[in-house]
């Protein structure tokens, strides 16, 4: 017979055993081929695009509203972002193939806003440019939604990050001999876009937004709520043991040894 204290040891190994495995799988799960991402908290990335820790922002913060009580980004940037029609951002052009219509646009803002302002995306910041993050996971009800309302928009490249040709100062220009297509053209679906418009900035996931133990974040969500990727980054890379998956998984495998032992 086993005893208590026996017991509780059998209890404890299970435990740390079981959340470790779990919280290696989440992290291998999300960055496929993307290297590792790691817990950063209360950090920003690097470099002169965005503050050295989030904080929160006053009344002239005019766009991304939703990180302003803990933002990456300055108010400065975001007036950018507040204009009737935003053609670019620090000279980098968004209209090479006409004007983006406004349903797109709205998009490439929360994208913005995502990437500037919000303080989880320094745990997936890339190995190789440390001030871009790397394959963060992103719901597939927004990569769709994305793709729908940008299909029939235009673009003379399909990786914004390396297929422009760029001039001294820094402005994107189309390529020579190439042509204007439409995103549906470039980029068949949801996962094409995400997986590729931004480079490797992002990892379509299959986990849907709605689903509360979900391992996916969301770029935009509505205004008020609590920021939902808090507790997502906590599941992937934080502490263990945080969702009913990885409970249900410690309780199985004490059974499975009290069962063996006894």
């Amino acid at each position: 017979m086993v005893n208590m204290s026996q017991l509780w040891t059998i209890l404890l190994v299970a435990m740390v055993t079981t959340c470790l495995l779990s919280k290696e799988t989440h992290a291998d799960h999300v960055n496929r081929d993307c290297g590792k991402a790691r817990h950063r908290p209360q950090s920003c990335l690097p470099g002169d695009k965005h503050k050295d820790v989030p904080s929160p922002e006053g009344e002239d913060y005019a766009a991304c509203h939703i990180f302003k009580s803990s933002s990456c980004c300055t108010a400065d940037f975001t007036q950018q972002l507040s204009r009737a029609t935003v053609t670019n951002i620090d000279g980098f052009h968004w209209n090479r193939c006409g004007n983006l219509s406004k349903s797109c646009e709205e998009y490439f803002v929360q994208i913005e806003c995502f990437y500037r302002c919000s303080p989880n995306v320094a745990h997936w910041q890339s190995a190789t440019f440390p001030s871009a993050f790397n394959c963060a996971p992103v719901c597939r009800e927004f990569c769709n939604e994305w793709f729908t309302a940008c299909a029939d928009d235009m673009s003379c490249v399909s990786n914004w990050i390396t297929d422009w040709d760029t001039a001294e100062n820094g402005s994107n220009y189309c390529p020579v001999n190439s042509t204007c297509s439409t995103f549906r053209e470039l980029y068949t679906d949801g996962r094409g876009l995400c997986e590729t418009l931004w480079g490797n900035s992002f990892l379509y996931s299959n986990d849907s937004a709605t689903d509360p133990n979900r391992r996916c974040l969301v770029p935009s969500f509505p205004a008020g709520q609590t920021n939902p990727n808090d507790e997502v980054v906590m599941r992937l890379l934080g502490g263990c043991c945080q969702d009913v998956a990885t409970t249900s998984m410690v309780f199985t495998l004490v059974i499975l040894i009290l069962t063996l032992v006894m």
